[in-house]
């Protein structure tokens, strides 16, 4: 609360140091208060938020014990951690709206408390799906939103997957349906506002390739190899994939910008649609989708 009145106070943080090393206060709830008071606009400038952030890491690192018995109890139950660290990410997120200070490295201090509390969890398995579908959605929301720490990314990558599977295939369709839809209402503010949506063109396309991929096929079980190769036409051939998106930009007429839109729009949604296949979409938009679109690009150029 002081805080708000006096922004980046040295002596209001040296009065928290000390009642932390007195054991007046406890490391952990004193992260707990601090994450959720951060939440505040009150309290949403750079000195204060660095400072408080580095009131935590230095009784840490001065404690020398493991992030589980310093920033976070031992009593405490996965549900609860996965709370704080739910804070922590809408911390990490506040940093990158607040302007840049040559004097504070709020960016770096933010991310090492979120790697400790992400350092705490271990057991998926008592996580609700309701929860591990809102932190999946603050997850991605990072990764694809700002140019994390390098130290953060990979810990909140893996802590991302680890939510993904802890959730049902019904939960995740749902959840990137809702993502697929925020895309589309975002997108809508650009030059895509007033053409026609059309996810039918690509999704026939899309359907056809991985169909055709599934029928012809070649598996050896004798000898327990699997044979998979492309084909003339179909997901394997890059050159007659590119010939039909081009011939679908001509004619539709779309500017490149719609027509890429509509593209990637339509592949995240037969994602969403075909939750029992939902590895081989991902394969195909990443390994196939993607290639197929630059060199797509290429040629338009």
């Amino acid at each position: 609360m002081l805080f708000s009145s006096y922004p980046g106070d040295t002596e209001l943080q040296g009065y928290l140091k000390h009642a932390i090393d007195d054991g007046v206060l406890s490391l952990a709830t004193y992260v707990t208060t601090f994450l959720q008071a951060a939440r505040s606009p009150d309290l949403h400038t750079v000195a204060t938020l660095d400072l408080l952030c580095q009131v935590a890491l230095e009784a840490h690192y001065r404690s020398e014990m493991a992030p589980i018995g310093s920033v976070v109890s031992f009593a405490e139950t996965p549900a609860t951690i996965l709370n704080k660290i739910q804070d922590a990410m809408a911390l990490l997120r506040t940093t990158y709206t607040l302007p840049i200070s040559p004097f504070h490295q709020l960016n770096n201090s933010a991310s090492q408390l979120t790697a400790l509390l992400l350092s705490c969890v271990s057991d998926f398995s008592q996580i609700s799906n309701t929860q591990a579908a809102m932190l999946y959605t603050d997850v991605n929301d990072l990764l694809t939103s700002y140019q994390l720490e390098t130290e953060i990314r990979p810990m909140l990558e893996t802590f991302g997957f680890s939510l993904s599977l802890s959730m049902g295939d019904d939960v995740k369709a749902a959840r990137e349906a809702q993502m697929i839809q925020s895309m589309q209402l975002s997108m809508g503010k650009t030059d895509v506002q007033g053409s026609d949506s059309d996810i039918i063109t690509f999704g026939l396309t899309f359907h056809e390739w991985v169909g055709y991929f599934f029928r012809t096929r070649r598996v050896r079980i004798d000898r327990l190899q699997i044979y998979q190769r492309g084909h003339d036409y179909g997901v394997g051939s890059t050159n007659d994939a590119v010939s039909t998106l081009i011939a679908i930009l001509r004619w539709t007429a779309w500017t490149p910008r719609v027509f890429y839109t509509q593209l990637l729009t339509t592949a995240f949604m037969c994602l969403a649609q075909n939750p029992t296949t939902s590895s081989i979409w991902r394969i195909f938009i990443v390994g196939r989708v993607s290639t197929n679109s630059t060199r797509t690009r290429d040629d338009i150029e």
